[in-house]
């Protein structure tokens, strides 16, 4: 291997999270860590089999990652609470990261849900850091809103390693604490980009075909359901200008919601 490409695999390595070198053995972090477990000494001549006990219902796994984070919505009291929770959420995106990222803005007002976090957003700690950012700057601009005036929140809480798209059981892990976040958020109205942060409210397929309609969503603990709008993520406008004319529509019709 010459010295650019492996210059090239260093640089992807980092991209991935591998920062750090102090094992001798490789440990997969994508595991959480209850999975992760030390390597047990050889075995004798004839082992008896052991009986697999039965899995409990915080154990790993993705309906046990999920019900460890509804345990933890339940206890929060406010959005403070549940920023501290992420801390005890055992999910592998934790070890790759940077940072979490949370929720960032005022509550009820306007709320967003965006996509996973980028490179940009990893490294501060806050959603929408990066292009894209200043790209959704410029569309709320557009109908005179800033982005101080509204609730940014991730659909997870960790940038996946490399950019990968989220996978269902990272969605999974952190949809309840979106859930809770929006319910003490108490938001007017609700932006969802077009794709998995969509799909994983409003519980089915949702794009960006579905801009242009208001829908219901409905959230424990809030008496009045949240009106909720797909809309074209800023990263797909930026390349696509049929989606800037969808996000534009979208944004029109927030307006008229919150202005009446």
């Amino acid at each position: 291997m010459d010295s650019i490409a492996a210059f090239r695999a260093l640089a992807l390595q980092l991209a991935w999270g591998a920062d750090e070198a102090l094992q001798d053995a490789p440990v997969d972090r994508l595991q959480p860590a209850a999975a992760r477990q030390s390597p047990s000494p050889a075995p004798a001549a004839h082992p008896t089999p052991a009986a697999p006990a039965p899995p409990g219902p915080q154990g790993p796994g993705r309906a046990g990652t999920a019900g460890r984070a509804t345990a933890l919505a339940e206890h929060a009291a406010s959005l403070n609470d549940l920023r501290d929770a992420l801390a005890a959420l055992d999910l592998g995106l934790r070890d790759t990261a940077m940072h979490a990222v949370f929720a960032d803005g005022p509550p009820g007002g306007v709320a967003v849900l965006t996509d996973a976090p980028g490179t940009e957003d990893d490294s501060t700690g806050r959603p929408l850091s990066g292009p894209d950012g200043a790209y959704f700057d410029r569309m709320l601009a557009s109908i005179g809103l800033t982005r101080a005036e509204l609730l940014v929140l991730p659909l997870v809480f960790w940038r996946p390693p490399g950019g990968r798209p989220a996978t269902p059981t990272e969605i999974d892990a952190c949809l309840p604490i979106v859930r809770r976040a929006l319910t003490l958020a108490r938001p007017r109205a609700l932006l969802a980009f077009a794709g998995p942060p969509a799909t994983a409210l409003l519980g089915r397929a949702a794009t960006r075909r579905d801009a242009g309609t208001w829908r219901d969503l409905a959230l424990p603990g809030l008496a009045e359901p949240v009106p909720t709008l797909v809309i074209s993520s800023p990263a797909a406008c930026r390349t696509d200008v049929r989606r800037r004319r969808e996000a534009w529509f979208a944004l029109r019709l927030l307006t008229r919601r919150i202005g009446s």
